[in-house]
């Protein structure tokens, strides 16, 4: 297995397909999810401005670069809807958010995402991946306190986190050998049944911060 990315992309998106019908039939969410998803894409292609530099490195797979930029767009795409909605889905929580989001938060959400990344990943000088672990969960805690969902927000890093370890450890099992094409660079990770733990954290991160973003977003 020489693709996994490329494949886990595929995957990704098309379990945020079965997730985007069940919103738009039961919970009534399905816009907001799309729209939650869209907003979020564009910051794939960006983040990897300082992923590829300290993080990973997909060259073995020699993809064009209107390729790459494509997989990284859908990632974050799928994983945002997925990370914002697939809990309450599964466990029938339903919120009353409005149809339309709050503009001067998104204006909030990248002004706060430029100034982390200028302070911690480039004048702090810490590795990437770490300075994503920070910008999640600050932003995330916060969002949580916010709603009154810190245990949701918790629940949902954690069950989030869980179900891709268990992703990774079956592409491991079925595809020798699949994670090590994603050749990543950090010399102190550490592994878990051949699973990475710094992804596995970011996962945890990810979804910490999706949760309760998606209801600040949408919430009065």
């Amino acid at each position: 297995m020489n693709y996994m990315y490329p494949v886990g992309v595929l995957l990704a998106f098309l379990v945020w397909l079965i997730f985007y019908f069940i919103q738009n039939k039961k919970n009534g969410c399905g816009k907001q999810m799309l729209f939650f998803s869209l907003l979020i894409a564009p910051h794939g292609p960006i983040s990897q401005f300082w992923y590829l530099r300290d993080y990973w490195s997909l060259q073995t797979l020699n993809l064009p670069v209107y390729a790459r930029l494509i997989l990284d767009f859908t990632f974050a795409f799928s994983i945002a809807g997925l990370g914002a909605v697939s809990l309450n889905t599964l466990m029938g929580i339903k919120w009353n958010l409005n149809p339309n989001p709050k503009i001067i938060r998104i204006i909030g959400l990248y002004l706060f995402f430029l100034i982390s990344v200028l302070l911690i990943v480039d004048f702090l000088k810490i590795n990437s991946i770490v300075a994503s672990y920070i910008m999640f969960l600050t932003s995330g805690f916060y969002f949580a306190v916010k709603g009154k969902i810190v245990w949701l927000t918790i629940l949902n890093a954690s069950y989030f986190s869980a179900v891709l370890f268990l992703s990774y450890s079956l592409f491991e099992i079925i595809f020798p050998g699949a994670i090590k094409t994603l050749n990543l660079l950090v010399n102190t990770n550490f592994y878990i049944l051949f699973v990475p733990i710094s992804e596995i954290l970011w996962y945890f991160c990810a979804a910490f911060y999706l949760y309760g973003f998606f209801k600040y977003l949408f919430s009065d």
